[in-house]
């Protein structure tokens, strides 16, 4: 069910709950309490009655229950009766010596009881003007002097009055509760529009954005908390707008660095494939190279002179074993040295002006020297096969031991 049905449902039951409130009131307590008014209104008259009728005569007893009727709007009889219903007297004098042995009337004027009743008068005489009159009915025991039990005064009282107040209290409740249910009616409409119908828009807004579709505006000019709620609801739908065209902007700035991203990797992949094809043309020719430098260094390993390689700075680069031998110093120690550093006992300047003349002319030498550590000569043969390495052969010179004596 919807809000405003509801709404309209709620304020109905209310409605009716008060004029049913209103009924209940007047029925259970206004009207009880009239009815008990005018009781004890009887009550106190029948009381005056007992009372005053032993100092009255007959004449002036009639006159006076005739006096009591007039001046008493409501008042439709007044009358005493002896222990066997008879009356004496009666506010209407054509009523007296009538017989009235009905049960409540004996009750009272014969057992001494006090009775209340409310009964319908003349109901079985159409022709009668109090037909259909409701009336109240008080029979209060009556005493004589001697405070025997002598009858009963009986008062009887119109309800006429009451049940005209009754209607008009009915007709009043009902042309109220027929107002009031409008204005309830006008209030629910009012309330609707209100409230309830702007209530719909921001609801029907709250669906389209569950459907994903933000791009709607509420079309709501107050200053109200509701005109706040659709400010805020236009606001956050703006928003969401904004992000969701930023959001595809971004997802076409990622699909693009995407696809190039795609394209580069395959690039890659096309030059690892390459760098792949290249190390292991790399790989082999570093194989072939191993190889060839395996079989140099073991053709400088076979060779009967001694071999030593040096670069452009003179540093020591290789050595063979036999090199090894007549210099009388391990590679291990001298590799990557200056010659000079190396080899201290031989440092000559003539050795050091051939192979320096050997590296500017880019030609050869042959010579010989002395070495202080085996006590020899050495001849030494500098080749420039490459602009920037330097071999030199060396050699034990035949009979050096004379030599050096």
């Amino acid at each position: 069910m919807k809000i405003a049905n509801r709404f309209l449902a709620m304020m109905i039951i209310l409605g009716l709950m008060i004029i049913g409130g209103l009924f209940w009131t007047t029925h259970y307590v206004i009207i009880p309490w009239h009815i008990e008014t005018m009781s004890q209104k009887a009550r106190e008259l029948a009381s005056y009655i007992e009372k005053t009728t032993p100092l009255l005569s007959e004449a002036q007893m009639q006159k006076h229950l005739t006096q009591i009727q007039g001046e008493q709007a409501d008042l439709s009889y007044i009358l005493l009766v002896d222990r066997n219903g008879k009356a004496l007297f009666h506010s209407d004098p054509y009523r007296v010596g009538m017989v009235f042995d009905d049960q409540g009337t004996l009750a009272a004027a014969r057992e001494g009881k006090t009775v209340e009743q409310i009964y319908i008068r003349d109901a079985d005489n159409p022709q009668s003007n109090f037909h259909g009159e409701r009336i109240l009915d008080i029979l209060v025991p009556y005493y004589n002097n001697t405070n025997s039990l002598a009858g009963a005064v009986n008062v009887g009282l119109s309800l006429k009055s009451i049940d005209l107040a009754t209607k008009r209290y009915y007709t009043i409740i009902s042309i109220n509760a027929f107002l009031f249910l409008s204005f309830l009616i006008f209030l629910t409409y009012k309330h609707v529009k209100d409230v309830i119908s702007p209530l719909s828009s921001i609801a029907e807004m709250a669906r389209r954005f569950g459907e994903g579709n933000p791009d709607h505006t509420i079309r709501i000019n107050r200053n109200d908390e509701i005109g706040i709620l659709a400010a805020e609801f236009n606001k956050m739908s703006q928003n969401i707008s904004n992000q969701i065209l930023e959001r595809n902007r971004t997802e076409l700035e990622l699909r693009a660095s995407y696809e190039e991203l795609t394209a580069t990797n395959e690039e890659l992949v096309a030059s690892n494939e390459e760098l792949i094809a290249v190390e292991e043309e790399l790989k082999l020719s570093y194989e072939e190279i191993n190889k060839s430098h395996t079989k140099i260094s073991n053709l400088l390993e076979s060779i009967e002179d001694g071999f030593c390689s040096l670069d452009s700075n003179f540093k020591i680069t290789y050595l063979n074993s036999e090199a090894e031998m007549l210099l009388h110093i391990s590679k291990d120690e001298i590799l990557v040295r200056e010659w000079w550093a190396a080899f201290s006992d031989i440092k000559s300047l003539s050795v050091f002006s051939e192979l320096q003349r050997v590296l500017e002319e880019k030609s050869s030498a042959q010579f010989e020297t002395y070495n202080n550590i085996i006590c020899k000569w050495l001849e030494f043969r500098a080749y420039l096969p490459l602009k920037v390495c330097l071999f030199i052969f060396m050699t034990l010179v035949l009979g050096s031991i004379q030599k050096s004596n």
